[in-house]
């Protein structure tokens, strides 16, 4: 009994020596696979890193891309940019239509002349000879609109600088030539019309409009300040087939997307592309 007893305990013993051998093998066994398993996992994370790298290849057709969808955008953010300059331009002529009107209401209802000529013109102390005053000018509308300038085109003394308002935003003051605003005055109105008379619908008779700002040749001294919808007889231009290329005549032009500002006499802006049409004179024959 007690043999047997002692073979029972060495074989219990036994396997527990053999359990916790099996233990420390895998014990060592799973420290190998963790070894494995890291190598693996540090390997497969070179080759995912390696993979994320461009090819030559993938960088032109990205690039290439990139320069497709350029050339689908930039005409129509440049349009975009004519356009906000074409608002820009309507903003000013209603700013100059409501100094018009001020000066319609101060003067019985005449609309001002587009130029005026003077043999001299004193100004702030400084006498100027020959000059052409335009309807701009603080002694016309310019009181109205903040331009505190003689606008005119006498070269001395040299001219001031005059208020932005009177300008199209698309061109640019010329300090030498302020009088050059690309924005014009009906030059109909050098008829001593009046806004309220029965010859001039006010909805199509177009006070204002976008001009030229260089002449074509000869130039005039009151390039850009006007523009011509009537020939010097009072005649609408396309009535009489007027080229429009005499000394007293000045272009519209289409400066904004194909189109002209007009600002006509019952106060509303509307771009056109034909400002000539005898229908936007608004004058009755």
């Amino acid at each position: 009994m007690n043999a047997e007893k002692k073979y029972d305990a060495g074989c219990r013993m036994h396997d527990a020596g053999v359990r916790n051998l099996f233990t420390l093998i895998e014990l060592l066994a799973c420290q190998g696979v963790a070894r494995r398993a890291t190598v693996s996992g540090v390997a497969s994370w070179r080759r995912r890193k390696r993979s994320t790298a461009f090819t030559l290849i993938e960088l032109l057709v990205v690039i290439a891309i990139i320069a497709i969808l350029a050339a689908l955008l930039l005409p129509a953010l440049k349009q975009a940019k004519e356009m906000a300059w074409a608002s820009a331009c309507m903003s000013n002529m209603k700013q100059l239509y409501t100094g018009i009107l001020c000066y319609d209401g101060d003067h019985n209802g005449f609309l001002p002349l587009d130029t005026n000529w003077w043999a001299s013109y004193t100004w702030e102390g400084q006498t100027r000879a020959g000059p052409y005053i335009n309807w701009t000018s603080s002694i016309y509308v310019g009181q109205y609109i903040n331009n505190n300038a003689i606008t005119c085109s006498a070269l001395w003394p040299p001219p001031e600088k005059v208020a932005d308002v009177i300008f199209c935003p698309r061109i640019t003051q010329n300090k030498a030539q302020p009088w050059r605003s690309g924005i014009g005055l009906n030059h109909y109105a050098n008829k001593n019309i009046q806004i309220s008379s029965p010859k001039i619908d006010p909805s199509k008779f177009g006070l204002l409009g976008d001009t030229q700002y260089d002449h074509d040749s000869p130039p005039t001294p009151t390039d850009g300040w006007y523009y011509q919808s009537h020939d010097i007889a009072g005649i609408p231009v396309r009535s009489n087939n007027s080229s429009l290329i005499g000394a007293w005549e000045s272009h519209n032009v289409y400066r904004h997307v194909r189109s002209c500002n007009i600002t006509y006499a019952d106060g509303h802006v509307d771009p056109t592309n034909d400002a000539l049409t005898e229908n936007i004179t608004g004058v009755s024959k």
